[in-house]
C-alpha cells in the first residue's frame, strides 16, 4: 500500500513541483496549502496544480489532529518563505515559522505521523567576511541576521526535541533555489538576474558582488526531500546542496552574461545600487550529506541558467514586460504587501473571505 503524505506549502514554489514528483513516484499525495499566492507562470508543462493531488486549502493554524489521520509523512514547506518577507512583521513571522510550526508537528506526531521532513535554510549561517575560505557545516556557529533565518533555527531546535523512536526528524537546510515553477518567484537570486537580463538587458547589484551563497536547483531540491522520505537516515540536521556550487554573485552574473551572449548575442549591462540591506554572505559544506545522495543533485549551474532562458525565450517576448513588472506575485514580499493594501489578507497573513 502507498505511503500517504501531507505536504504544506504544496501551492508555493517548491511545493507545486515537489507534488508532482511525488505522484509519479506512486505515493498518495494530500496537498495543503492556504492560496497566499497564485499560478502565475503560464507555460506548457509547469501546472499549479498535480493530477491525483488531494488539495486542502487551510492555513496550519488552524489544523487539529484529525487533519492528520491517516498521514504517514509530514513535508513541512509551508511558512513566509524568505529573509525580506520576515521582516514585514517579526511577531506573525515567529507566530507562523515556529509556533505553528512546533505545534503542528506535535498534532501530526500525535496522531501517528511516523516522519518529518523540515525545509530549513543555509540562512541561519548567516554571514562571515567575505574574503574568509570558511565553510558552514551543520555544525558550525550559527549568525542569523534576519527574523525568518532566526526563527528557522529556533524551529529547528524545538523540532529536535521531538524526535523519538517512532517519530524521525529531517531538518533540511536548503541553499539558495533557482529554477522555473508554476508559483514563480523573481526574488530569487538566479531568476532574478535571468528575468531582468531578459526583459531589461541588465543586472543590477544591490549588495556587493562578492557576497556568496550556495545554490541548487529546485528540481534537484525536490529529489532531495524525495530521498529523505524514500529512506530511514538518522534524524538530524543537513545541509542541501553541492559544496561545488558555492558561488559568488559576482560569478552567478558573469555565467548570466555569458549564457546570454552564447544564445542571443546580446551584452548584459551591470548596474550598481548597493544598500547592504542584506548582508547574508557564507560559504556552505554538504560533505555530510554527499555519501547519502550519490547521484540525486546533477544539475549544472551554467546549464540550467541557459535552459531558463531557453525556457523564457520560447515563451515570451519584449511585449511581455509590461506584464510582468505589474505581475506583483512574482515578488513575495510586494504580493503580500499588495493583497494587504486591497484587503484580500489581513495583517496576521490571513486570507480574508
Amino acid at each position: 500500500m502507498a505511503q500517504r503524505i501531507m505536504v504544506t506549502g504544496c501551492n508555493g514554489y517548491v511545493g507545486c513541483i515537489l507534488c508532482r514528483e511525488l505522484i509519479t513516484r506512486g505515493f498518495e499525495v494530500v496537498g495543503l496549502d492556504n492560496r497566499l499566492f497564485p499560478s502565475n507562470f503560464d507555460v506548457p508543462g509547469y501546472s499549479y496544480e498535480s493530477e491525483g493531488v488531494e488539495y486542502r486549502i487551510k492555513d496550519i493554524r488552524d489544523l487539529t489532529e484529525a487533519d492528520f489521520e491517516g498521514i504517514d509523512i509530514l513535508v513541512h514547506l509551508a511558512g513566509l518563505s524568505n529573509d525580506p518577507i520576515g521582516e514585514i512583521n517579526d511577531r506573525v513571522t515567529r507566530k507562523i515559522n515556529v509556533y505553528a510550526t512546533v505545534e503542528m508537528v506535535s498534532l501530526a506526531k500525535r496522531a501517528g505521523v511516523k516522519k518529518l521532513v523540515f525545509s530549513s535554510s543555509c540562512s541561519v549561517y548567516g554571514f562571515s567576511p567575505m574574503e574568509s575560505p570558511t565553510f558552514f557545516d551543520e555544525l558550525s556557529p550559527k549568525n542569523p541576521v534576519s527574523t525568518y533565518a532566526e526563527s528557522k533555527l529556533v524551529c529547528e531546535g524545538a523540532l529536535r526535541n521531538l524526535v523519538d523512536a517512532n517519530f524521525q526528524v529531517y531538518m533540511l537546510r536548503n541553499a539558495t533555489v533557482y529554477g522555473p515553477s508554476p508559483r514563480m518567484r523573481f526574488d530569487l537570486l538566479i531568476n532574478a538576474m535571468v528575468a531582468s537580463s531578459f526583459f531589461h538587458k541588465n543586472i543590477t547589484f544591490y549588495s556587493s558582488p562578492l557576497v556568496k551563497r550556495p545554490l541548487i536547483n529546485i528540481n534537484d531540491l525536490c529529489r532531495t526531500f524525495i530521498h529523505f522520505i524514500e529512506n530511514d537516515m538518522e534524524s538530524d540536521t543537513y545541509n542541501i546542496g553541492r559544496t561545488l556550487d558555492n558561488y559568488s554573485i559576482s560569478d552567478i552574473a558573469v555565467l548570466v552574461c555569458r549564457a546570454f551572449y552564447e544564445r542571443q548575442g546580446v551584452d548584459i549591462a551591470l548596474r550598481y545600487k548597493i544598500d547592504d540591506a542584506d548582508p547574508r554572505s557564507y560559504l556552505v559544506s554538504f560533505a555530510k550529506l554527499q555519501p547519502h545522495i550519490e547521484g540525486v543533485i546533477t544539475h549544472d549551474v551554467y546549464e540550467s541558467i541557459g535552459d531558463l532562458i531557453d525556457l523564457f525565450t520560447q515563451n515570451f517576448s519584449q511585449e511581455d514586460t509590461e506584464i510582468f513588472l505589474q505581475k506583483t506575485s512574482f515578488y513575495s514580499i510586494q504580493h503580500l504587501l499588495r493583497r494587504i493594501e486591497i484587503g484580500e489578507i489581513d495583517n496576521e497573513f490571513r486570507v480574508i473571505g
